[in-house]
């Protein structure tokens, strides 16, 4: 199905359900804007956000297809989260003791690459993207990396797509649960050095595994407009 015939309905749909929601809303507000940009001025944040050089109707032309993009990047991300929730809370309960604050907590790494499965399950290229900050020696530069919280910088993972930041467990960090944005967004800044990147683990890659029939079942049964094939894996 080509993008045009496939936007307005995703558009339509998802404008007057989950983006009314205010639990869902993945742009931040004024105030929010305002602190997490004073303090990443404070510490030197040296990245722009991007801008459209076309105008007139290549610029009309290039915001509805950004638009189109990551309209369908928020329902990707906002039904896999959904459909995720229930499984963090049976890896929290093999996992046993401390229990998490949220049912999103500590499954970053694993919940991030299964969205890239998904993302690609659908024919968009996407990759996992992290960064743990080092623990700083007096003296020591270190590199400020992962993602940007009042309490400064976290190790955290997310996703990369088509020029977008998708994220669906920010919400352990007080984000919003699913978060679209450019990659250029200085909120998030994946590790320079491999040494303090995040990866996925054997255990985490067969969790995957184990729930991914259930995933392309769910997709073909409930959004078909998200996925190729019904059936493909």
């Amino acid at each position: 199905m080509s993008r045009s015939a496939e936007g307005p309905q995703l558009g339509a749909s998802f404008r007057s359900g989950l983006l009314a929601n205010d639990a869902w809303v993945t742009t931040r507000t004024a105030s929010q804007n305002s602190s997490l940009h004073g303090k990443r001025e404070a510490i030197g944040a040296d990245r722009e956000r991007p801008q459209l050089v076309a105008s007139g109707q290549a610029a009309i032309d290039l915001r509805e297809g950004i638009a189109d993009v990551q309209m369908m990047l928020l329902a990707v991300a906002t039904t896999a989260r959904t459909f995720l929730l229930p499984h963090w809370s049976r890896w929290h309960h093999l996992w046993g003791p401390p229990p998490p604050a949220m049912p999103s907590q500590w499954t970053c790494v694993r919940s991030s690459m299964f969205l890239v499965r998904a993302l690609h399950r659908c024919g968009i290229e996407a990759r996992l993207q992290s960064g743990q900050p080092p623990k700083k020696a007096p003296g020591i530069a270190g590199e400020d990396c992962g993602l940007f919280t009042a309490e400064g910088w976290v190790g955290h993972a997310w996703v990369e797509a088509n020029g977008f930041v998708v994220d669906i467990t920010a919400d352990q960090f007080g984000h919003a649960p699913v978060v679209v944005l450019p990659a250029a967004d200085t909120t998030y800044r994946p590790a320079r050095d491999e040494a303090y990147t995040l990866t996925a683990t054997k255990n985490g890659m067969a969790a995957i595994d184990e729930i991914w029939p259930s995933w392309c079942s769910y997709v073909d049964q409930r959004c078909p407009l998200m996925g190729g094939e019904p059936g493909l894996p």
